[in-house]
C-alpha cells in the first residue's frame, strides 16, 4: 500500500479526509498570526534584558565576560589583552560548568550572548572568548578558539573595542 494511501486510511478514522486539508491551513494560519502577535514583545524582551545588562554591567564596573576552558588558558593572543584589562572582566571558566550558579550574572550573560555552536558538544573548540558589553551596543563577540581563521585582525578589533568601550569606576 502506498504510504500515502495509508496516511489517509489512518487519518480517515479521525477525520474525514475532505476536512484534514481546511484544518491544515487553518493551523498554519493560526500559527503565523501567534508568530506575528508575539515578535513585538520577543523583541521587547530582548531589548529589556539587554538594557539590564548595561544597567548592572556599569554599576559593577565591568565591561567584559571572558570565558575560557581552564584556569589562565588564555592563549597567546588574549595573554597580551587580559592582564591590563582584567579588572574591567568578569571570568568563567567553561570546564567548570557543573557547579556553575545559573543565577549568577556571568552565566546569564554568557548563556545569552555567548556563541552557540550545532552541536553544543563542540562548544570548547569556540573558546576562548571575550564579549565586550557597550553601553547602548549590541554585546561584541570576539571568538578565539580553534575556528579563528585571523587572530591578528580580530585581537586589532578587540583592542578598538576595548578603547571605544571604557567603563565608569565604581563610586
Amino acid at each position: 500500500m502506498p504510504p500515502r494511501k495509508r496516511l489517509r486510511d489512518a487519518v480517515a478514522g479521525i477525520i474525514p479526509f475532505r476536512l484534514f486539508v481546511p484544518l491544515v491551513y487553518l493551523f498554519g494560519a493560526l500559527w503565523l498570526l501567534l508568530v506575528l502577535i508575539t515578535s513585538p514583545l520577543w523583541i521587547l524582551y530582548l531589548f529589556i534584558r539587554l538594557a539590564i545588562t548595561w544597567c548592572v554591567m556599569a554599576q559593577k564596573g565591568k565591561d567584559l565576560l571572558v570565558v575560557t576552558i581552564g584556569e589562565e588558558n588564555y592563549g597567546p593572543w588574549l595573554s597580551q589583552i587580559l592582564p591590563a584589562n582584567k579588572s574591567r572582566a568578569l571570568f568563567l571558566n567553561y570546564a567548570e560548568r557543573s557547579s556553575w550558579q545559573a543565577r549568577s550574572l556571568s552565566v546569564r550573560l554568557f548563556r545569552s550572548y555567548g556563541p552557540k555552536p550545532k552541536p553544543t558538544l563542540s562548544m570548547p573548540q569556540y573558546l576562548p572568548t571575550i564579549i565586550v558589553f557597550r553601553r547602548f551596543h549590541r554585546p561584541e563577540k570576539f571568538i578565539f578558539g580553534n575556528f579563528c581563521k585571523d587572530p591578528e585582525a580580530l585581537l586589532a578589533r578587540l583592542r578598538s573595542a576595548l578603547a571605544r568601550s571604557t567603563p565608569k569606576p565604581v563610586s
